[in-house]
C-alpha cells in the first residue's frame, strides 16, 4: 500500500457510509505492525524490527489512512469498527515473540510537524500526527504479549493494552467530530455566546489553555504517544508556557484568554467573551447520581484565581489527604495566628455545642484559635451556613476536604478563594496505606490493614481510586473517564490556586503572597522561625518504606489512579503558570 492510496480510496467511496475502506486500512496497518518482518530478513521470519524501520514504515501507511479518514468526515465513520479492527489485528497474533520498538516514531513525528506547520488549520496533515501516535500506542501495547507475565514492565504494558482501543477511539472521535460529540467540555466562543461543535470559518484561532503533560493523557497508549506529539511540538516551537497542538482536542475561547467570574466576566484585553459555567458540564441530574455534577454555587461562590483578591473574600484551603495539609493547617493557625474554621471544633464537641446557636472563637490548649463549627462534616457545614460563617468575618481561613460542599457557605459578596497542595497520587496512596496501618486514633483506622502488604492493598477495594478527580467532579459511583479528567482540569484552572508538595517552601510563599500575608511573614523573624519549624517537623508525617517507580506496587497504584496522575501533571504546569499571579 503506497502513500496516497488510502486517501484516494476514501474519496472515491462516498457510497459506502460504513467507512469500510478506512476500517480495512487501519486493520492492515495494525496487522503490519505485528506481522511485517524486518527489512533485512531475507527468509521472511518474524523477528524484532529495528525502531527506525518501524517509524518510517508506519508513517506512509498512516498518512494514507489519515487522508482516508479526513475525506470521509461527512460519510459516517464507525469508530467502534476502527478501534475494533486494530484491536483484533493485534490480538490475532498473540504468539509473536519479537519485541517491537516504537522509538522510530520520532522521525515520523518530525516529518509530520513539518507538514502540519504549513497551515494554521487542523488539517489532514495534523491528523496524521494523531493517527501515528494512536497506532504507535498499539505497537507498544504488543509488548504485553512477549514480556514475562509478572514483571513490572509487563504489568504496565498490559494495563495500557486494556485501555488502548477505547482511548484511541475517543481521540479519533474528537479529531473527526469535535469535543462535544465525544462528551468533553467545549468552551464558549465569540461574543459571549456558547458555540459548540466545529468552529465556523473565520472563527479565529484558539489558544490551548489545557496543558497536556501527563504520561498518557486522553490516549494512554505506550509512552503517551499523542501527548509526546503535543509536548515535543511545544518544545521545538520554543513555547514552554502554552501548547498549540491537537486543536481539535481542545477548544478554548479565542486567541485572547477569556475568563468568567460567576455572573461577571472579563478578558485580558477587554473582550466580553465568557466561558460556560462549570455546571454546564454536568451529566448527572443531582448530587449522588452517577455522572458529573458541579453545583451551581461552585461557579458562583468560588472566585476565579485570576481576579483581584478582595478583603471580603474568604480563603478556603482544600485539604487533600496525605498531601501536607496538616502542616499547612498548623502553619496558618500557630505561625500566622489565624482563626480557622476546620475540624478542630470536633476535638471538643461538647464545648462547641454549648456555645451555639451563635458563632464563637475558641482556643484549644496549644493556643490555636478556631470557630465552633466543623467544616469537614455535613452537619457542621449546615450549622456554619445557618449561622452565616462567611459573612461574619470570624474565620480567617476555612479548611476542609469537601470542595463543593464548602462552596455553599460563600456568596457573591463573600466569595471563597480556594487554594490547595497537590502531591503525586502514588506517593499519596503509599503514605495513606502506611499511615492507616498504624493510626489507631483515626476514625478511618482499619485493623485489617495491619497484616496486609502494599500490593494487596493496591489491588483491594480499600485503596482509593482517583480521589482528587472524583472529588472535583462529584463522581463517586461510576468509573472515571476522560470526560471527568477534562472537567477536573477546568475546575482546577479556574478556581484553585495550586501548590505542589514537592515544592513545599515555594508553594507556601506563593499562598502568602497571593493572599497578602507575605509582608507580615517576611518582617517577623518569629513567624519565619515558626514556619521553618513546622515544615521540618512535618506533623502527621511518618517514615515508611519507599516505593520505586518501576515496582509492581507503584505501577498498580498508578494504573488505578491514572486520572489523578494526569491531573497532578497538569497541576504542576498550572503551578508554573500561576507564578504570574503574585
Amino acid at each position: 500500500m503506497k502513500a496516497g492510496e488510502g486517501g484516494g480510496e476514501g474519496e472515491g467511496s462516498s457510497s459506502d457510509p460504513s467507512g469500510s475502506d478506512a476500517d480495512a486500512a487501519i486493520a492492515k496497518i495494525a496487522g503490519d505492525l505485528v506481522n511485517n518482518p524486518a527489512q533485512d530478513d531475507p527468509d521472511g521470519k518474524r523477528q524484532a524490527k529495528r525502531p527506525s524501520q518501524v517509524g518510517r514504515y508506519n508513517f506512509s501507511q498512516i498518512l494514507s489512512t489519515a487522508d482516508a479518514i479526513d475525506s470521509r468526515r461527512r460519510t459516517g465513520l464507525s469508530f467502534s469498527s476502527l478501534t475494533g479492527a486494530m484491536r483484533d489485528a493485534l490480538e490475532s497474533d498473540s504468539s509473536n515473540s519479537g519485541a517491537i520498538g516504537i522509538e522510530g516514531k520520532d522521525a515520523a513525528f518530525a516529518r509530520c510537524r513539518r507538514r502540519s506547520n504549513r497551515g494554521r488549520r487542523f488539517s489532514a496533515a495534523k491528523k496524521v500526527c494523531v493517527a501515528l501516535a494512536a497506532v504507535s500506542a498499539f505497537a507498544g501495547a504488543i509488548l504485553a504479549l512477549v514480556l514475562p507475565g509478572d514483571s513490572p514492565a509487563a504489568v504496565e504494558a498490559k494495563t495500557k493494552a486494556k485501555r488502548a482501543a477505547g482511548d484511541v477511539g475517543l481521540a479519533l472521535k474528537v479529531m473527526v467530530s469535535g469535543r462535544e460529540a465525544a462528551g468533553l467540555p467545549v468552551a464558549a466562543r465569540g461574543g459571549g455566546a456558547s458555540n459548540v461543535g466545529n468552529p465556523e470559518p473565520g472563527g479565529g484561532r484558539r489558544e490551548v489553555r489545557d496543558l497536556e503533560t501527563g504520561s498518557h493523557s486522553l490516549v494512554r497508549g505506550a509512552g503517551g504517544a499523542i501527548n509526546d506529539v503535543v509536548q515535543d511540538q511545544a518544545v521545538r516551537d520554543g513555547n514552554d508556557v502554552r501548547m498549540r497542538a491537537l486543536e481539535e482536542l481542545h477548544r478554548p475561547v479565542s486567541e485572547t484568554f477569556a475568563v468568567s467570574d460567576g455572573e461577571n466576566s472579563a478578558a485580558a484585553n477587554g473582550n466580553p467573551n465568557v466561558l460556560p459555567p462549570l455546571e454546564a458540564y454536568n451529566t448527572a441530574a443531582g448530587p449522588g447520581d452517577s455522572g458529573i455534577f458541579i453545583p451551581t454555587f461552585t461557579s458562583r461562590n468560588y472566585a476565579d484565581v485570576w481576579t483581584p483578591v478582595s478583603r471580603m473574600d474568604v480563603p478556603m484551603y482544600w485539604h487533600i489527604p496525605k498531601s501536607g495539609g496538616t502542616t499547612v493547617q498548623d502553619m496558618l493557625g500557630h505561625c500566622l495566628n489565624m482563626v480557622q474554621a476546620s475540624d478542630v471544633a470536633s476535638h471538643n464537641k461538647e464545648l462547641a455545642k454549648r456555645l451555639r446557636p451563635s458563632l464563637n472563637i475558641l482556643k484549644n490548649p496549644d493556643g490555636l484559635r478556631y470557630v465552633n463549627v466543623d467544616t469537614t462534616t455535613v452537619e457542621g457545614l449546615e450549622d456554619a451556613k445557618r449561622l452565616g460563617l462567611a459573612a461574619s468575618g470570624k474565620a480567617d481561613v476555612v479548611i476542609s476536604h469537601r470542595f463543593h460542599d464548602v462552596s455553599s457557605l460563600f456568596s457573591v459578596s463573600n466569595r471563597g478563594r480556594a487554594f490547595a497542595l497537590f502531591r503525586h497520587p502514588v506517593r499519596r496512596a503509599v503514605s495513606m496505606f502506611y499511615y492507616l496501618q498504624t493510626a489507631t486514633w483515626e476514625p478511618t483506622y482499619d485493623e485489617s490493614l495491619a497484616d496486609m502488604s502494599l500490593l494487596e492493598y493496591a489491588k483491594s477495594n480499600r485503596a482509593e481510586e482517583n480521589w482528587v478527580v472524583r472529588s472535583l467532579t462529584n463522581e463517586f459511583e461510576e468509573t472515571v473517564g476522560a470526560q471527568h479528567l477534562e472537567v477536573a482540569k477546568e475546575i482546577l484552572r479556574r478556581k484553585i490556586l495550586v501548590g505542589i508538595m514537592e515544592a513545599f517552601d515555594q508553594s507556601v510563599v506563593r499562598f502568602e503572597q497571593y493572599f497578602g500575608w507575605w509582608d507580615g511573614v517576611a518582617n517577623d523573624v518569629g513567624v519565619l522561625r515558626c514556619q521553618r519549624s513546622r515544615m521540618s517537623q512535618g506533623d502527621n508525617r511518618f517514615d515508611h518504606p519507599k516505593v520505586g517507580p518501576g515496582s509492581v506496587e507503584y505501577l498498580t497504584l498508578a494504573d488505578r489512579n491514572w486520572a489523578d496522575v494526569e491531573l497532578y501533571n497538569y497541576a504542576k504546569e498550572l503551578f508554573q503558570e500561576q507564578a504570574s499571579l503574585v
